[in-house]
């Protein structure tokens, strides 16, 4: 899904929040890049998701009226409330593109957990 020179496909980036972390002093940040194509749009997140990004994060999902995928390739560090969330979100739907392996085992052992 990189640019088209022919335009095929609509990219419009949006960095939605920098914020300063008050005990590391770290800047910490997630950028999501929104692909369509007219039938499906890729949001590819890069960067940190924590859970003070969710409630956006489920916000720019839930924009869309056509199907959503969430593109993690360039994820680099999650939470458990992210991994729950994300288990949520594949749970209703949602395809996890290029998920990465440790997220994918963290998936699947919350999911154990709720059932066991």
């Amino acid at each position: 899904m990189r640019d088209d020179p022919d335009n095929q496909y609509r990219r419009r980036s949006v960095v939605f929040d920098v914020l300063r972390a008050e005990s590391s002093r770290q800047l910490t940040m997630l950028r999501i890049d929104k692909f369509s194509d007219g039938q499906v749009t890729t949001l590819r997140l890069s960067g940190r998701i924590q859970s003070k990004h969710l409630r956006e994060l489920q916000f720019q999902i839930e924009g869309f009226t056509q199907k959503t995928m969430l593109d993690l390739e360039e994820v680099k560090l999650v939470d458990r409330a992210t991994v729950q969330f994300l288990s949520q979100c594949e749970s209703n739907g949602l395809d996890l593109l290029n998920c990465p392996l440790y997220v994918r085992e963290w998936i699947l052992r919350e999911r154990n957990r709720e059932l066991g």
